[in-house]
């Protein structure tokens, strides 16, 4: 959507009003952020899943409940890794960036080739974990995987290693024919209060849960929730997508 604002130009003594341009790229993304209680997270589908057999690099869209999109989320992976390794084993950059194309922060995940087992997450070479920088290079908050039996669980830490969240899940995280319900991961603090916050997987409807791995959240938090801990939770989205939802051929 193009705004249109007054300015004043004066031409041959005359006073003409013209109007300016005004693109949404010029918005404050994390300006944008910091003022919102709700965020969706959607996947994009890529052509080229859907008629071969090769897993491509993921691109998100994040918007507000309105739909409008603010911030880009592109991973950067090799091409082998996604091909001969599951999602939860292989190393991955997600570039956080606006819609003009600058990049606001990233998520970290480095590689693990036994990660993705419930019972071996007490072991650091087994536990999924992300890492979000921001600036790039200064890390603010880390997502783990943590040992869980039935009911799925991840501590969401902050850039000093202090826990501020935990997030817990649904037994069964299956969508499909009978099993149309949103799953909810309400997040509560590190002395067990509720948050306020919680992330949503949603069910996006049979075609798209069929036809493609292609998944959409939804995260609610306070509105005047600290931007850094609403960006911590962007990775605690990814930590599900990649843990939980995402698949190709060898999985």
């Amino acid at each position: 959507m193009i705004s249109c604002s007054q300015t004043t130009m004066e031409l041959d003594g005359i006073v003409m009003k013209q109007p300016v341009a005004t693109n949404e790229s010029t918005i404050n993304a994390l300006d944008y952020l910091a003022n919102l209680d709700f965020v969706k997270i959607r996947q994009k589908v890529d052509i080229a899943e859907l008629i071969t057999p090769w897993e491509v690099q993921n691109r998100y869209e994040v918007c507000d409940a309105n739909d409008r999109v603010f911030i880009t989320v592109t991973e950067e992976s090799a091409t082998c890794q996604r091909v001969f390794c599951t999602a939860s084993q292989r190393s991955l950059v997600l570039h956080i960036q606006d819609i003009s194309g600058q990049e606001l922060a990233q998520i970290k995940k480095d590689f693990k080739c036994c990660a993705g087992g419930s019972v071996c997450a007490k072991a650091d070479c087994c536990a999924m974990e992300m890492f979000v920088e921001r600036p790039v290079g200064q890390p603010i908050a880390h997502v783990r995987q943590m040992f869980y039996c039935c009911f799925p669980k991840f501590h969401v830490f902050d850039g000093y290693g202090k826990q501020v969240f935990e997030m817990t899940g649904p037994c069964c995280p299956c969508q499909g024919p009978g099993c149309y319900d949103d799953l909810e991961y309400p997040l509560s603090n590190s002395g067990g209060s509720d948050s306020g916050a919680k992330v949503t997987k949603i069910w996006d409807g049979a075609g798209r849960a069929c036809c493609t791995n292609a998944n959409t959240f939804g995260i609610h938090f306070p509105a005047n929730m600290d931007v850094q801990k609403k960006l911590s939770l962007f990775g605690a989205v990814f930590v599900l997508d990649y843990f939980m939802f995402e698949s190709n051929d060898n999985e």
